[in-house]
């Protein structure tokens, strides 16, 4: 994807000998610099970064790599975009250089650039500033993941930069000063009491408020560990986050007690310090202490779905959502799962129970159990050691609550278990049995569990999600190639219609080639509702995959015959495949601003861009791009695995 002005740098490539085993692969070469490690050009829909270093100065030159194919399935789409990508998203005249550098990169407003830093450091920092304008901003990042408002001693306040970090692109986003942009807005409701604050570390500027001021706070210096210390009082060098939410109480040395509150009003953390207790709890709003006003309660115990062909008067697939099987629980305060292996225990000597009772009607209905416990089938009751209710009872398929009270919404759904499957196959998707050890010594968990709690602001729109979390146990997906064909005819088109369509996605195809650096980022600069995440988390996706070429008639296959003729041209002769496991790492952000449109777009790209390279590099054994494996690589803390397993 070109500039509108002439690249800075010019690339060629080179390919690899071939020989008749030999891989498809080709290095990059930009400029005078050194040929980049050989990469693979047939692994279409992953992407990440290739490096050319610099012969006379050491530093690297990145370049991202996206792979696509076209809808024919006959070519290849591969773009080259600069690594690092800087744009003004303000109204004004930006300049960007790097941080020890002269050579100044203007901006003008909307404008997409190129930067290609010169450092041989690990950490890439720039400064910014308003182009006529001598002031200029501390240094910060521009290769790690922050959003930070950067003052500027001038009409202007501040610049804004907003850094994504991906595998195929870095972007810095730059705004000018808005309302809510601050780190903080610092107030002082003590009465008689002056507060200090500055960024943790020695050389760090003090902000001192007197007594009911206030003061608009960022960091001093972005580059190293963002928290907080504070003295009022006798209370000395309390350090704190200006994150998230919390309020926290102190007694002063002359016995006055005070708060200190962190909240949300509008985009705006306010961090308040106050004596009054009411004006603390009222700031936060806490809807975590407040009883439910509304309660709605959602129980399905079974529900089916099936896909039917007309035209072949046969099922494609059934899909079912079921009840889980018998669990046990007791009551003391309230009902609790019993664990599988004590249920396990209790349940085989109920069905002796039931079966004596039946065939010999017996009076006595007490029953000693494996570990010296005494149950009454009859009442329904352990007699010893303790004394409990116990009751039989199932999950059901879907179970679904919502709660509601006056600044908190609660939702919390399951499945407890989801199979698809079709005639000729016994399961295509089924969740995977836990292991006998995890089973035993733990409650029975759903197969997809979700929980969400939202905070109500009475005096914004901002919607604040305080917890977000999705669970799924591991998958088993077996499928074979007379499915892939069922569902291919079923939703096949005619051949004019088809024709149509060739000709508008060739003409999509074309337009991939010339779009601009801007539209390459996919970037808007359009303003869209967001919202603040204290914790969303996705669960780890582990999938047991199986497939087998066996079954279909030859004439279905010429609907998956795109896949057929992108597979030739890689070279890769596709086989049955069975038990291979992709492990899919976690998806997570806390303490954030985010819209909801990016977000959904980034966990896609997390999940997919995963299982992508592992299918190239398990199943098709070929080399890609980058990590496969959920390790996220490149942080000063070292290397992180995002893997754990599900059940855990």
């Amino acid at each position: 994807a070109a500039e509108e002005k002439t690249p800075r740098c010019a690339g060629c490539m080179q390919r690899a000998k071939k020989t008749f085993k030999t891989k498809k692969r080709v290095s990059l070469k930009i400029a005078s610099a050194q040929w980049s490690d050989k990469f693979s050009l047939d692994t279409v829909g992953s992407h990440g970064n290739i490096s050319c270093v610099n012969n006379t100065k050491g530093h690297k030159l990145q370049v991202g790599v996206k792979i696509t194919l076209v809808s024919s399935g006959l070519t290849k789409i591969v773009t080259f975009t600069p690594f690092y990508l800087l744009i003004n998203a303000s109204t004004i005249h930006l300049s960007v250089r790097e941080h020890n550098m002269n050579e100044w990169i203007h901006l003008s407003p909307d404008q997409c650039k190129s930067f290609y830093p010169k450092s041989v450091e690990k950490d890439i920092k720039v400064v910014a500033k308003v182009k006529e304008s001598l002031n200029e901003t501390v240094p910060f990042f521009v290769n790690k993941n922050h959003t930070t408002l950067l003052r500027l001693n001038d009409k202007f306040g501040g610049i804004n930069a907003e850094c994504q970090v991906t595998e195929s692109t870095t972007i810095t986003i730059l705004k000018t000063y808005k309302p809510g942009m601050a780190t903080g807005l610092l107030v002082n409701c003590l009465s008689k009491t002056t507060l200090t604050v500055k960024q943790l570390g020695p050389s760090s500027e003090v902000h001192v408020l007197e007594p009911n001021t206030s003061e608009l706070y960022t960091w001093t210096d972005p580059t190293v560990k963002r928290q907080v210390t504070w003295t009022c009082g006798n209370k000395k060098n309390i350090r704190s986050t200006l994150d998230r939410d919390k309020i926290e109480g102190f007694v002063m040395q002359n016995g006055v007690k005070f708060y200190f509150v962190s909240f949300l009003d509008g985009m705006q953390r306010v961090i308040m310090f106050t004596e009054d207790v009411t004006t603390a709890t009222l700031a936060l709003e806490a809807g975590e202490l407040e009883q439910a006003d509304q309660e709605i309660n959602i129980k399905i115990c079974e529900v089916g779905f099936s896909l039917v062909n007309n035209e072949k008067l046969m099922e494609v697939v059934y899909m079912g959502i079921t009840s889980s099987g018998v669990i046990w629980e007791q009551k003391r305060a309230s009902f609790k799962i019993i664990k599988a292996r004590e249920a396990e225990n209790v349940e085989k000597f109920y069905q002796k129970f039931k079966k004596d009772d039946d065939v010999t009607k017996s009076t006595t209905s007490l029953a000693k159990l494996d570990n010296n416990v005494e149950v009454d089938f009859k009442n329904m009751q352990i007699c010893k050691p303790y004394t409990a209710n116990i009751r039989r009872s199932f999950e059901d398929g879907i179970w679904i609550q919502i709660r509601k009270s006056p600044h908190s919404m609660q939702f919390h759904a399951k499945i407890n278990r989801l199979q698809i499957k079709v005639e000729y196959i016994a399961t295509i998707l089924s969740p995977m049995p836990l292991p006998k050890s995890v089973t035993l010594s733990n409650v029975p968990v759903p197969f997809i569990e979700l929980c969400l709690i939202t905070r109500i602001h009475r005096h914004s729109s901002l919607q604040q999600i305080k917890y977000f979390k999705v669970l799924i146990q591991e998958i088993n997906i077996k499928i074979d190639q007379s499915f892939i064909n069922g569902i291919l005819t079923m939703f096949a088109t005619d051949v004019n219609t088809l024709r149509e369509r060739e000709l508008t996605q060739f003409k999509e195809d074309v337009a991939l080639t010339t779009r601009d650096l801007k539209e390459e980022a996919g970037i808007s600069m359009h303003s869209m509702r967001v919202s603040f995440f204290d914790y969303f988390h996705i669960s780890p996706i582990k999938i047991n995959f199986s497939f087998s070429l066996q079954g279909g008639k030859l004439s279905d296959r010429v609907h998956s015959s795109v896949m057929g003729i992108f597979l030739q041209s890689v070279g890769v002769v596709l086989t049955d495949v069975h038990d291979v496991v992709f492990k899919l790492g976690y998806f997570e952000k806390n303490y954030s601003f985010c819209d909801n449109s990016k977000l959904t777009k980034e966990f896609i790209i997390h999940y997919t861009g995963q299982a992508v390279k592992q299918m190239y590099v398990l199943v098709l054994g070929l080399d890609v791009l980058g990590n496969p494996f959920g390790l996220l690589r490149g942080l000063t803390e070292g290397i992180e695995d995002l893997f754990y397993e599900p059940y855990q």
